[in-house]
């Protein structure tokens, strides 16, 4: 939370990035098991999983602002 009513979301875009997703999803199959052993498509499950993130975030504040920052390491 920034203040009362307003809430900061800091999201990592590289699943987004169609060129670089290959890159990185090696770094998310080390970091968590649910990528390394889920024998699905793990592009589709980050960004289904970063969806209800911020669906989630949205739907159990109580804000007025809602700041999306994002971050491609």
């Amino acid at each position: 939370m920034f203040g009362e009513k307003t809430k900061l979301l800091f999201l990592d875009t590289t699943i987004w990035d169609e060129e670089d997703i290959d890159d990185y999803i090696q770094c998310y199959e080390k970091v968590d098991s649910k990528y390394s052993n889920s024998g699905t498509d793990i592009k589709q499950m980050l960004i289904d999983d970063q969806k209800e993130y911020i669906n989630s975030e949205i739907r159990d504040a109580n804000i007025d602002n809602l700041i999306l920052i994002g971050h491609h390491p």
